[in-house]
């Protein structure tokens, strides 16, 4: 069973839950039959005893194939307890489950951080580690022999023989490159308005950094989920949504302090940008009727904060970010009727890099309602076109409910 697909590529990331450290991994294989592929998920999380690219590589080689072996022996002893030895076993043979699958060509994927491209090399090495046992005539510890048949090969047949690609994976790239804007953000703000932060009292707790402004915007208004900040007032901002503007449409912010979300930066600026009037409005009314002795310093901060031009257009440009490429980015990345593996995004980021150097001279253009930056790569007569045209109608035409559950064009504008 196990032989009826080609391992195409391992991917591996780390994940925090309750402060805890885990690792998660996952293989794509190919049917050797119908040329399908599917992503399969080994073993969902598990701790490793440290963070280490060492340790975790090994965790994987332990954890998830050998405890997968494991199970396989075990059930494969189980078949032969009850049927006999002379029945045929349909359970897959251990040895078929072993790193040493994904030295034909596949690739290792991860995210672009000094620990994880390290990592990657562990594995690789643990790939040929494998395929050297299995030179030896034996999968379990015939080591000797088959690494004298590996250094009898020559520097091409070992190429040959364990042909393993390191890549970088495409969501996290986006996301480390604006990480770096945001950076630039934070220092052209700082320029900007060092001035003005000399005249406010430091109990305004006023800051210039708009990842901390998104964070506090959502401790303040998330109203729904477990997710719900304790002295936030989600709850009452909706109840005063629903009585004074049940027509209007609500983006729902996300609380990106509990966990690392993948393209959180911008995904929460713009639910804060289309929200910013009715939070204004909100965060007045409360402002102004807070009695002595229950002045909110959350709401006072976001207040002033969300009253300042240059802060809405930093928001306002994070906003156009995810539109104009993140979104899109994201389909292309992660699209399967796409199907671009890393290899084919270099059009894609070609395309991205240009319109970068451009917008460096003119930053109007990221302000252009109908502007798609990569229409040259997705253009009539390339693979791409009928995904990526059908992915914009949907996403263009998408509706939502309002607050008294009328249907309302959703997109932002």
């Amino acid at each position: 069973m196990l032989l009826k697909v080609i391992w195409r590529q391992i991917a591996f990331d780390g994940t925090g839950k309750n402060g805890k450290d885990y690792v998660t991994c996952n293989i794509r294989v190919e049917n050797r039959t119908t040329g399908v592929e599917n992503t399969i998920c080994l073993r969902g999380a598990f701790l490793t005893d440290n963070k280490t690219a060492q340790c975790e590589a090994e965790g994987i080689r332990d954890r998830v194939f050998g405890y997968g072996r494991g199970l396989l022996e075990g059930w494969r002893a189980k078949f032969v307890s009850m049927f006999g030895p002379d029945e045929k076993c349909t359970i897959p043979d251990p040895n078929d489950y072993r790193l040493a699958r994904l030295r034909d060509g596949a690739s290792i994927m991860s995210d672009g951080c000094n620990q994880a491209r390290h990592m990657q090399s562990v594995m690789k090495d643990f790939i040929q580690q494998g395929y050297i046992k299995q030179l030896g005539g034996s999968e379990a510890d015939n080591f000797a022999e088959g690494k004298a048949k590996w250094n009898a090969m020559s520097e091409a047949e070992r190429n040959e023989s364990v042909r393993v690609y390191i890549v970088t994976c495409q969501n996290h790239l986006r996301n480390t490159s604006i990480r770096h804007g945001i950076k630039f953000e934070k220092e052209f703000l700082g320029e900007l308005l060092e001035e003005c932060l000399e005249d406010f009292d430091p109990s305004f707790r006023v800051t210039l950094d708009t990842e901390a402004i998104c964070r506090a915007a959502a401790k303040e208004f998330i109203f729904s989920g477990g997710r719900i900040y304790a002295k936030g007032k989600g709850t009452l901002f909706l109840a005063w949504v629903i009585d004074k503007y049940p027509d209007r449409v609500i983006y729902i912010l996300q609380r990106a302090d509990l966990g690392t979300r993948l393209d959180s930066t911008t995904e929460v600026a713009l639910a804060l940008y289309m929200n910013r009037e009715l939070f204004l409005e909100f965060l007045f009314e409360r402002v102004q009727a807070a009695k002595s002795g229950e002045d909110n310093i959350l709401e006072k901060a976001l207040y002033v904060l969300l009253s300042s031009s240059e802060v809405i257009a930093a928001i306002r440009v994070r906003a156009m970010i995810h539109l104009k490429i993140t979104m899109p980015m994201r389909f292309l990345t992660n699209s399967n009727d796409v199907n671009y593996s890393p290899a084919d995004m270099g059009p894609i980021v070609d395309a991205l890099d240009k319109f970068l150097l451009s917008v460096e001279t003119n930053g109007n253009l990221l302000m252009d309602m109908n502007l798609d930056i990569f229409q040259a790569v997705t253009s009539p007569g390339t693979s791409t076109h009928d995904f990526y045209a059908a992915w914009q109608k949907d996403f263009l035409d998408h509706t939502g409910r309002n607050i008294n559950g009328t249907v309302t064009l959703f997109t932002p504008s």
